[in-house]
């Protein structure tokens, strides 16, 4: 009806026109509202995603719910009406270019470290082919839709939070909590019809992720080449060496950047053992020019587990924060080294000791809020146990010559004679009731200085009086803390902006006992990092040993095989 007309007899008045008639047609269409194939849409959709747990999505690892959930809260918020399947006037269906705009994203995905084979790119595909056909079930075509939408999330959640969670690798690895609504970020996508370019804003936006990311296409491209030589590394290559081994050295170096575009050559000459130390340096080996059996076995290791390293990390990029803040102190646990970061640039940086593998320290990140200098150890309950006890029952002045001091839990104002008490009991007990605590001085653990950004892991820098170790290649002796190499250059820039604190107070400070605990002007987020792998500020690629084997634990939960079901039971 027309008003009170009916349709064809107001076509009659006009003539009969064919033109009159598609009109009429078209404007009876929008009065009657969506058509039934729409509604039938909405009515699947509305059945897939009401489902808590839906058999048709089983997921790997821990994306396990997060993608599901957020396509279902997205059909909720739009009202279950289909977002790729675009239904006509009269029945004809297509899937909206986003959808093959979003297969071609998924494509990419190789360029960000991922997996294209991980994401249902083919069956997608063969899916589309079959959306004009008349026959299609209304339940195929909301399933296709829901699949659009699960991928474009899955997707989403790993360019932004990860694929894996890191606690699967180690519960001491804490992940940073990433609040961005993707389902908005889809619904916007959609609107704006810019599906890559929404997705692609998901990816961490720090320099670090850009650069690697970057170095990932080097090292492809080396691989397509055939990769490097193999150097026989049964014995050393030193200045003066000529030969074939020679010659694939040099090659090898050449390929891996270290040589520059010097042409190969088969004298170990100056240029060589340049070539040479500067693969040393990046890899973290004693620098000095000679390729001895541990450099080559390093040199030779193959240019796929040089690109898997560089996945693993992009990976754990994207657990970080979004914001590392314009000003941060980083701690990179396989490289034994701290940076104090300003406006992306290093300001000050020196070596640390990490916690041993059996002790390792966590990876969090935090904010540093204060400095004690001459502080107490409360030494921790573990420690004392297992390593203090037996040296006070070994030896009765040990805690007199070590500056310890015993208290009751809960009655730390009154400090106990250890002769007076029978230690073997006290650590069978259930809780140890002690608390043992060494006094500031020359021989305190914690050396002159303490930083402190109070976390779960009761973790946090200081100083030390064991000097010696900052002099090893590998420094993981803590039981967890970090020790820093300078604390009170540490210190000094951390209160540069600190009234009344400048370095002949902090000097003067340390070198008295007197414990004093200062504010920062203003909180410092800290940043203790696993990367075995990353773009120095010499824009060349640094490689470290994976010193806790969280490289190879990342790669076992990434290897877990997917248990994806997409398709219709």
């Amino acid at each position: 009806m027309i008003g009170s007309v009916p349709v064809f007899s107001w076509v009659r008045c006009t003539r009969g026109s064919r033109l009159f008639l598609w009109l009429a047609l078209l404007i009876h269409g929008a009065g009657c509202g969506r058509s039934p194939s729409t509604s039938m849409l909405q009515e699947r959709l509305r059945e897939i995603a009401s489902a808590k747990a839906h058999p048709q999505f089983v997921l790997r690892g821990e994306a396990e719910t997060a993608p599901w959930k957020e396509t279902q809260a997205f059909y909720r918020q739009r009202g279950f009406q289909p977002a790729w399947i675009k239904v006509g006037w009269f029945g004809g269906r297509r899937v909206r270019s986003e959808g093959a705009a979003l297969l071609s994203c998924l494509r990419g995905a190789a360029q960000e470290g991922l997996n294209p084979s991980e994401y249902p790119i083919d069956e997608l595909e063969q899916e589309f082919a079959k959306v004009r056909l008349s026959a299609t079930p209304a339940s195929d075509l909301a399933w296709l839709d829901a699949k659009l939408s699960y991928s474009f999330l899955e997707y989403a959640a790993h360019l932004h939070r990860g694929r894996v969670h890191p606690k699967r690798l180690s519960p001491a690895w804490q992940v940073a909590r990433k609040t961005r609504e993707l389902p908005a970020v889809l619904e916007g996508a959609l609107a704006r019809r810019n599906i890559c370019e929404a997705l692609m804003k998901l990816r961490p936006a720090l320099p670090e992720y850009a650069a690697l990311r970057q170095m990932l296409d080097v090292y492809r491209s080396i691989a397509r080449q055939g990769g490097w030589p193999q150097v026989p590394d049964s014995h050393s290559l030193s200045r003066g060496d000529r030969g074939e081994a020679v010659h694939l050295l040099s090659t090898n170096l050449a390929m891996q950047g270290d040589l520059g575009s010097k042409p190969s050559r088969e004298v170990f000459d100056e240029h060589l053992a340049d070539a040479v130390k500067a693969f040393e340096a990046r890899n973290g080996l004693p620098v000095d020019g000679v390729a001895d059996p541990e450099m080559l076995s390093i040199l030779n290791i193959p240019v796929a587990a040089v690109i898997r390293q560089i996945e693993l990390n992009l990976e754990r990029l994207r657990w970080l924060p979004e914001e590392l803040g314009d000003r941060h102190l980083r701690v990179n646990i396989p490289e034994y080294r701290l940076r104090l970061i300003e406006h992306h640039r290093t300001v000050l940086e020196m070596r640390v000791v990490v916690g041993k593998k059996a002790n390792p320290t966590p990876v969090f990140s935090d904010e540093m809020t204060y400095l004690t200098f001459n502080p107490f150890w409360n030494i921790p309950e573990s420690i004392a146990v297992k390593e203090t006890v037996p040296l006070l029952l070994k030896d009765d002045e040990y805690a007199a010559k070590h500056g310890i001091q015993v208290v009751l839990k809960g009655n730390e104002e009154e400090i106990m004679d250890p002769s007076d008490i029978g230690w073997e009991a006290a650590t069978k007990d259930e809780k140890f009731p002690y608390l043992l605590r060494q006094r500031p001085g020359p021989g305190n653990a914690l050396g002159k200085v303490k930083f402190m950004f109070p976390n779960q892991f009761n973790v946090y820098l200081h100083d030390t009086p064991s000097r010696h170790l900052f002099k090893e290649i590998e420094r993981d002796y803590s039981h967890g803390c970090v020790r820093v190499e300078h604390p009170a250059l540490l210190a000094e820039h951390l209160l540069r902006e600190k009234p009344g604190w400048d370095v002949d107070r902090i000097k003067a400070t340390m070198e008295s006992d007197e414990g004093v605990s200062v504010t920062l002007p203003k909180p410092l987020p800290v940043h203790i990092v696993y990367w075995s792998v990353w773009i120095g500020e010499n824009g060349k690629l640094q490689r470290r040993p994976d010193i806790y084997g969280l490289d190879s634990a990342q790669e076992q939960v990434s290897l877990k095989p997917a248990l994806r079901q997409l398709s219709k039971q």
